[in-house]
């Protein structure tokens, strides 16, 4: 390696003092307070965190999902199938009349879920209001329930509600409403290349959340007609039970002659149940007997 030229340029002149910040020249607003927004920097994954304020903010991640797309068939070269992925550029417009044709079912829901989506409110209006559960004359165990369930939760100062996100500090998510969870779901399935049922759970968690929201999105996905004609899982329908038959219930029985005889037997019964189309052969002996009238 060869030495420098001049070593003193390379020698260190530092005293030890700790570098002091300083306002530039054109700046006259001072900076916040750094516990004004600790909690909304990633120290994972080195980038800021912009914190989803409205349902409108998916759009974001939906082009995010969108660029990634087409940069993984650009440089890996993965094929694109438009005819069942129906890519679209925009998500739909979310309208009362998209809500209408487009209804949101809690068919699927588990008891725990439907009960926390209900107190949804009480917990927005417990986290607001110090006075309300005072206020109340709740049941006791609903009281309990409402306590517990709040404590995973924040309202910000524009009464928006957060659940906190206990694995990563300042990555909490949007609490989303009934009204707008479809149009989600749909935005985030269908307009990202119909890619299944992690991809979209995983895309929606991101930044938002609700109550069994994993539930919504395997009932909203096996739902997609494009995704069930292009799949390829073998469907096993299980056999049927067959019953026992009672008296006057149908059975077809078929006769035909075998030609020679097989073991003296001239005739040979096929004999087919109704209901459950079980099929038995059988040799009988018997006397076949002609009515000329």
């Amino acid at each position: 390696m060869r030495p420098p030229e001049n070593e003193e340029d390379y020698l260190d002149n530092d005293d030890g003092e700790p570098v002091k910040f300083k306002m530039g020249e054109d700046e006259t607003d001072p900076p916040y307070p750094f516990k004004d927004f600790r909690e909304e920097i990633d120290t994972r994954g080195g980038y800021y965190l912009e914190r989803a304020v409205c349902v409108e903010d998916f759009t974001q991640d939906l082009e995010a999902a969108a660029e990634e797309m087409r940069m993984n068939n650009l440089v890996l070269g993965w094929p694109i199938y438009e005819l069942f992925t129906q890519i679209k550029i925009f998500p739909p417009a979310l309208t009362a009349e998209w809500q209408e044709k487009n209804p949101y079912v809690e068919s699927h829901y588990t008891m725990l879920g439907k009960k926390l989506d209900e107190a949804l409110p009480d917990i927005i209006s417990y986290l607001t209001d110090e006075d309300w559960i005072r206020q109340k004359d709740l049941d006791t165990d609903y009281e309990k329930f409402i306590k517990k369930q709040a404590q995973r939760f924040f309202v910000d100062k524009e009464g928006r509600l957060y659940r906190r996100n206990e694995e990563l500090e300042g990555q909490h998510k949007l609490v989303v409403l009934k009204n707008k969870r479809m149009w989600m779901m749909s935005a985030a399935h269908d307009y990202v290349g119909h890619k299944g049922i992690f991809a979209t759970e995983q895309l929606l968690k991101k930044r938002f959340l609700w109550p069994e929201l994993e539930y919504d999105v395997e009932w909203s996905v096996k739902l997609c007609q494009p995704c069930q004609d292009r799949q390829l899982n073998m469907i096993k329908i299980p056999p049927t039970w067959t019953h026992t038959l009672s008296l006057f219930q149908k059975i077809h029985i078929d006769i035909f002659k075998l030609s020679p005889a097989s073991n003296s037997n001239m005739a040979d019964l096929e004999k087919t149940q109704f209901y459950s189309f079980y099929i038995t052969f059988g040799s009988e002996h018997f006397n076949m007997t002609q009515n000329n009238g």
